[in-house]
């Protein structure tokens, strides 16, 4: 690599900027003159004062006018300096071993993997001219190669270079834009004996997503153990069930509420930070994990939302049946999959709004999670029966094993059916609304929503 010298617009930014600076600190000294309290002089043997000197021309608002306009005509400057460049995470191993190919260069990474932890954030062609000027200063003739030595230091990335013999010829102007650019990207250039580091902030990017993707995993298994303890406690039947009135909500309905309440809060902290992250990666591998995991934050939150306290009103299935399929429109698009509702009116139901939508919302959800894409899933609404049917694209089981699947005693996945708290909640809501949830058996999978 040739001794690269600054270019002239690279020259014209170092220059800008260290007017900046002058301008900034002239300003400083001219305010604090301004409110600097006249001295107390003595009234013996008085000093002859000086005649006064009046400057023509001056500005009209003074001096502060004039460093105003100094600050506009340097950001004007700063402004039409400044191109367009890529910007975002950049390896700097990669992009050193690009820039210097003939260098020996000495790779640290402290534990991590070959390749990983000597990531930053900036532009590329910024980043890629100062490891061109950085190492052109450690080229004390043209035929020898520098050494360069590249490490992840804490939170930042150091690249260091080893200085010639003809350090001490080497132009500051060149260390002064080094040092410039590296506090515009939020690092520093240090200079020690024949050495020369300079130092950038690592990209913690790549730790926050393996932090988030712990704790993840971490409340994932907390909520299978939850699972497992209602489940367990719903086979063995060790909650107490009370009947005292159809307002006051029934005991194997409140654990999942309080459950839903616990939950909702951590889990929406913790994937508002996954989204970020996909945000920034659009199509990468986070896309789909964040989509689901807000969909469970939808239905924790609804859950968490029920009043289980409201009175019976008279109620429309097929107006119940309309708006939960009208609030689960959203998610069916997302799955590619069509809701189809078939609905006949009748007399009305004694019931309870609120527990009732949640209810065929839950089976609703569960129904579009079996269904494959381009699929159907098909609500019917029999009033006069009192009956609402919900049939899916998913395979069937045998009507022995549903007991077993409704309660959570069995993993979903090992019959071909989706995992999730679907029909976990949708026992605990019919239970609580006095009315009967059962599978149909036939081909397909068709659960059963009836009153007696």
């Amino acid at each position: 690599m040739g001794n690269d010298r600054l270019t002239r617009q690279e020259l014209s930014w170092l220059l800008a900027q260290e007017a900046r600076g002058a301008a900034q600190s002239l300003r400083h000294g001219v305010t604090a003159l301004s409110v600097q309290p006249p001295s107390i002089q003595p009234s013996v043997n008085p000093a002859p004062s000086l005649p006064e000197v009046a400057i023509l021309g001056a500005a009209p608002g003074g001096v502060e006018t004039t460093l105003d306009a100094l600050d506009d005509a340097i950001a004007l400057l700063s402004d039409l300096q400044s191109t367009p460049s890529r910007r975002g995470r950049i390896d700097l191993a990669a992009l050193l071993c690009d820039v210097a190919p003939e260098a020996r260069i000495s790779l640290h990474h402290l534990g991590l993997a070959p390749g990983a932890g000597t990531e930053v954030f900036g532009d590329e062609a910024a980043l890629r001219r100062m490891l061109q000027v950085l190492v052109t200063q450690g080229q004390a003739q043209l035929a020898e190669a520098p050494e360069l030595e590249i490490r992840r230091d804490g939170s930042e990335v150091r690249i260091t270079v080893v200085l010639g013999p003809d350090a001490q010829a080497l132009g500051s102007t060149e260390q002064r834009w080094l040092s410039r650019m590296a506090t515009r990207h939020g690092g520093r250039l240090e200079l020690d004996g024949g050495t020369q580091s300079l130092m950038l902030p690592a990209d913690s990017s790549a730790e926050e997503l393996g932090e988030l993707r712990r704790e993840l995993e971490q409340a994932q298994q907390l909520g299978e153990v939850y699972a497992r303890e209602l489940a367990a406690a719903f086979s063995a039947g060790d909650l107490p069930r009370t009947s005292a009135s159809p307002a006051a909500p029934r005991q194997d309905l409140a654990p999942l509420v309080a459950m839903a309440r616990t939950l909702a809060r951590p889990l929406r902290e913790l994937f508002t930070s996954l989204r970020h992250l996909s945000e920034a990666e659009p199509g990468g591998p986070l896309e789909g994990p964040v989509s689901t995991g807000y969909e469970l934050i939808g239905e924790l939150s609804r859950l968490a939302a029920l009043d289980t306290s409201a009175g019976e009103t008279q109620l429309d299935l097929s107006t119940v049946a309309a708006a939960a399929v009208e609030q689960a429109g959203a998610r069916a698009a997302r799955h590619a999959v069509k809701l189809e509702l078939e609905a006949e009116g009748g007399p009305t139901l004694s019931s309870r709004g609120e527990p009732l939508t949640l209810l065929i919302r839950a089976l609703l959800d569960h129904a579009i999670a079996a269904t494959p894409a381009g699929g159907a899933v098909q609500l019917r609404v029999e009033a006069s029966a009192r009956r609402i049917t919900v049939q899916d694209g998913g395979p069937a089981i045998p009507s022995a094993s549903w007991a077993e699947l409704a309660s959570g005693a069995v993993d979903p996945a090992s019959m071909g059916r989706p995992s999730g708290s679907w029909l976990l909640v949708a026992s605990a809501l019919a239970a609580d609304l006095g009315a009967s949830l059962t599978l149909e058996e036939g081909a397909a999978f068709e659960l059963s929503l009836s009153w007696r």
